[in-house]
């Protein structure tokens, strides 16, 4: 009979064991679980900032470009207006050297 009350302590402090474990190891998933939901939700969170960042940065290069495009625009018509100056000058100083060749050959200056 001691024998089988002895047995029967064993049995009921491993029963209690188990089951203070069993419980323990219940609520550590349950962490692991929140935990995961956490960490799934924050990446969730992270690839939505990534994809705004994106086309914050795609947003900003077409902005450039059309900002790059206007320039070249000014560029090329400030080089076309420039191109006409020099032309005009050209042809005032070339038209100045004649009408001073001329007034010199009237005069008889050299």
């Amino acid at each position: 009979l001691e024998g089988m009350e002895t047995s029967k302590k064993n049995i009921n402090f491993l029963l209690r064991t188990y089951s203070s474990h069993s419980t323990s190891a219940g609520i550590q998933e349950k962490r692991t679980a929140v935990k995961l939901t956490e960490l799934e939700n924050k990446n969730k969170n992270l690839e939505k900032m990534m994809k705004n960042g994106e086309k914050k940065v795609t947003a900003n290069i077409k902005h450039l470009e059309e900002k790059n495009k206007t320039l070249e625009r000014i560029i090329n018509t400030e080089e076309k207006k420039t191109t006409a100056t020099m032309k005009n000058l050209k042809n005032r100083s070339k038209n100045l050297k004649n009408t001073i060749e001329e007034e010199r050959s009237k005069s008889g200056i050299r």
